[in-house]
């Protein structure tokens, strides 16, 4: 799988861009605040629908076009499979209305999003999976040393990009745990009645039960396959274990028994009632999982060095896009955002070998001094500055990106 040709109108920096991108390594380089990151953004937004780093949709509405009527930001692929070919588009726009009544607010602007897929319109979790990628930026060794939440999003971007029930069940977990909270703080402020929680308790326990269950074979099949690419990253010096950690025992019987995990949950959830009217929140369920990564038996969160958490970060997203692979039968594409610059030598040609397998990747950095000569004349090499991407060297066949 990969991007064939990405299109951008009034994203982030770009005001508007035409890329043509082949198979292989394509390298994006360039100062700081030019416009790379913005680049592989728009590439992982059309695998996941949303951001990875913006609190609101709006911040991705290049700043000059706010001025527009109506302001209308436009992220377009067209994604080439083994089997077929396919189009996806996300559109951002403001209503006029919204944008004369919020003239003077500036940012706190309003946009609504538009997805399509070939030509009809889709909701964002039927849009998920047209295109799968894995996102690693320096940054991701919060997936070792950061909050749970962290490493709950981890596992989510993973299997919500591959599996449509683990979307469904997570997004009606969600709901549920939104409206038994709401329900607590009633009952905590003596609006409502304890028994009153008995109906949201009742869907909690089946979602959460299956989520639960889930993410233990999520994690177990992640866990195998990041132990082995660890070995490997770190020459078999180290052997690193993933250890699931929900807020509930689960049952022991290897093949899951959800009439054991509903169960047990349930029995949780009730003795643990009354501390969740005391707090106005519940306070067990899958969302408050977390994960450990063990080496050696210890704890890399609290006392891995930095290089051996980011090799942990990085040995988790290569399992990733593993994972995802053998769900889809097509190789992810792999977005690499100045990662390069924080590796030692070694590492490096590691990963890069490891990266050969995957269809298409994207990495980006401040230099080219990391990549060595053969593997800068295999790749398509593209300068970005201010907002334009111009092809530096490309293999043979692919045209030149237009940007104005």
């Amino acid at each position: 799988m990969y991007i064939r040709h990405l299109s951008l109108s009034n994203f982030r920096n770009y005001e508007s861009l035409e890329l043509d991108l082949p198979r292989g390594m394509c390298v994006f380089w360039g100062g700081n605040g030019h416009g790379k990151t913005n680049l592989l953004e728009a590439a992982y937004f059309l695998a996941i629908t949303r951001s990875f780093r913006a609190e609101a949709e709006r911040e991705m509405v290049r700043r000059e076009a706010w001025t527009d009527a109506i302001p209308v930001t436009r992220v377009v692929g067209q994604i080439e499979t083994r089997r077929d070919q396919t189009t996806i588009e996300i559109v951002l726009y403001a209503a006029r209305s919204e944008v004369e009544s919020a003239a003077a607010e500036g940012a706190r602007l309003f946009v609504q999003k538009r997805i399509r897929v070939n030509g009809l319109t889709r909701r964002a979790g039927d849009a998920m999976g047209q295109l799968t990628a894995v996102f690693f930026s320096a940054s991701e060794i919060c997936l070792v040393d950061g909050s749970p939440a962290d490493r709950r999003h981890y596992l989510d971007t993973a299997a919500t990009q591959v599996d449509r029930r683990y979307r469904q069940v997570l997004g009606r977990y969600g709901q549920v745990v939104a409206q038994r909270n709401s329900l607590l703080r009633a009952v905590q402020e003596q609006q409502a009645r304890p028994d009153e929680l008995a109906f949201w308790d009742d869907e909690m326990v089946e979602q959460g039960a299956a989520l639960m269950l889930m993410r233990r074979d999520l994690v177990a099949e992640l866990g195998r396959r990041a132990r082995d690419i660890h070995a490997h990253l770190t020459d078999g010096r180290e052997d690193l274990a993933v250890v699931y950690r929900p807020t509930v025992l689960l049952p022991i019987a290897p093949e899951g028994d959800s009439v054991s995990m509903s169960e047990t949950f349930r029995q949780a959830l009730s003795a643990g009632t009354g501390r969740d009217i005391a707090a106005g929140m519940s306070l067990l369920g899958p969302h408050r999982d977390d994960l450990s990564f063990l080496v050696g038996g210890v704890d890399m969160a609290l006392y891995g060095s930095r290089g051996q958490q980011r090799t942990i970060a990085l040995s988790m997203k290569l399992a990733e896009a593993a994972f995802m692979e053998a769900r889809r039968g097509d190789t992810p594409v792999v977005i690499l955002d100045d990662v390069l610059s924080e590796l030692d030598a070694p590492r490096r040609r590691q990963l890069m070998s490891a990266l050969a397998h995957y269809d298409q990747v994207l990495i980006s950095g401040t230099e080219l001094e990391p990549f060595d000569d053969a593997f800068l004349e295999r790749a398509a090499v593209y300068w970005v500055q201010e907002g334009r991407v111009e092809a530096q060297h490309l293999p043979a066949s692919v045209p030149s990106s237009r940007t104005t």
